[in-house]
Order: C-alpha cells, then structure tokens, then sequence
C-alpha cells in the first residue's frame, strides 16, 4: 500500500508518529499508545474525561457509529464507558516544563490549556484532566462555519516538527494543519497560539469565536466582523490565533494575606 501522498514529501525535520490505517481519507485507529515526541514533550492517546457538557463542542458525538474493537498485540482494548464529557480518543500533550493540553482526534479541536501535568494516567480505562484550566473550548469548532468546511473533519495523523505535535484533518474541501505552540512572556502575561496552515481553500475563511473569548485574542492575520474574523485563502495558508494563558476576568491566583500592622500601645494611665 501507498503511504498518503503528504507523507510520501515529508520535509526534513518531520517524523511521521502516528498510525494510519488505509489511505489518505482513512481515520487513524491508533489508540491508547504513549508516545514520547521529544525530550520535553510527551504525548499519550486514549478516553479522557473532559468535564465539558456543552453539545455544541462535540456534535459528532450524535452521529458516531459504533467503532470496532482495536487490538494491541493479543488484548483487545476496553471498551470507554459512556458518559457526555468522556471523549473516547484524545491526545494528551505535556511538556518538562509543564504546559499541557488536551486535542480531541475526533472533533479535530483545542479542548483545553492548563499548567501542570495531567491527572489519573496510569492504569485507568479514562484519563482526567484537571478542572481548572486556563483555556477551555467553548461552543462549534471555530472552523465550523467556513463555506468549504462541509461534513464532519477527519483526523489524518500528527506528525512531530522540532519537537512539537503537529496535527493534520481534512475537513470538506480543506487540508489542515494545527500546532499548539507553548506560552511566552508578554505585557499582558503569558499567551499560547494554535497556529493553522490551511490549503486548498476557494472561498474566504471564517473562524467564529465566541463572545467569551474573542477579548483576549489576538490574531495575525485577517479582519473581525463581529465575533467572525475573516481570512482570504492567501491568509488562511499560514496564521496564528494567540491566546492568554490566563482568560480575561478569569480570578488570579490567591495571594498570601498582608499582615496587618501591630497596634499603636496605649497610653500609660
């Protein structure tokens, strides 16, 4: 069998980590399998438990047929308990430094940010992640209404580029390519980007962002229209959305009490 056409003209630096089974349009079935892609990056693939109800972050969830088992080796793995926020193929990122992040392989989206490690890996049918994080998706995929967007986003793979994950879907006429770049400093405080390359788009892009989050975003390219911002196909090849690390309005954390100054003495009777 031919390996996909894009895997056949990797550049150099790319390493292909992911499992595909069948041709290019064919969903990979890699599931379970920890993958270090770097020294200071880790990846593990399986069930998580979000703690995100909304149904509008996971609408294939109401048109998913039943998978068929995978198999590793001779043992057939598990079947993930049914419950909505549990997601039952999710990559897990986190690095030595401890930025991490959750990207769901069957939305094909940013689920959340946090700083730490994750939580309940070992021998658990479902991981967890912490509740408390500083980004967590929010309504449709931002891609969701752009005109070539059309069906659902299958995930083709990801692939390691100096050391970072990088993920690859198609999604209608689109060919997309997702990295989730770790935090810097800056004058409002720490921010992360998810960085898109988009080809083979004929109509402009848009990325809807909702309310709650557009404050703190700051993109690279194309123009806002509302909470819309709008990318021409030029644009669209190679942007970046950044995002704060902590979201505006979201409590800092606690700070240790200032202790109050000693009483002036009283005066001698």
């Amino acid at each position: 069998m031919l390996a996909p056409p894009f895997l056949r003209l990797l550049r150099p630096g790319l390493t292909w980590v992911s499992v595909l089974i069948g041709s290019w349009g064919s969903h990979a079935q890699e599931v379970g399998v920890s993958t270090n892609l770097a020294p200071e990056f880790s990846v593990i693939r399986g069930a998580f438990q979000t703690g995100i109800a909304d149904p509008l972050v996971f609408p294939q969830s109401r048109v998913r047929l039943p998978q068929p088992p995978v198999v590793s080796g001779t043992a057939t793995a598990p079947e993930v308990p049914v419950a909505p926020d549990i997601i039952p193929d999710a990559l897990g990122v986190t690095s030595a430094d401890g930025f991490s992040y959750l990207w769901d392989t069957v939305e094909c989206r940013l689920l959340g940010v946090w700083m730490g490690p994750m939580t309940d890996l070992d021998n658990r049918e479902v991981h967890s992640v912490p509740a408390k994080r500083g980004f967590t998706a929010i309504g449709p995929h931002p891609l969701a209404n752009s005109q070539d967007a059309f069906g659902f986003p299958l995930f083709q793979g990801y692939l390691r580029e100096n050391g970072l994950p990088v993920f690859r879907y198609l999604w209608g006429k689109l060919a997309i390519t997702e990295t989730i770049l770790p935090p810097v400093g800056g004058p409002d405080g720490p921010r992360f980007k998810i960085r898109y390359q988009i080809q083979k788009g004929s109509s402009n892009l848009l990325i809807e962002i909702p309310e709650a989050l557009k404050p703190g975003i700051q993109p690279s390219a194309g123009e806002w229209d509302g909470n819309r911002l709008k990318l021409s196909p030029k644009e669209a090849v190679d942007f970046t959305l950044s995002f704060p690390l902590i979201p505006p309005g979201a409590a800092a954390p606690p700070q240790a009490p200032t202790p109050s100054a000693p009483a002036p003495p009283l005066p001698p009777p």
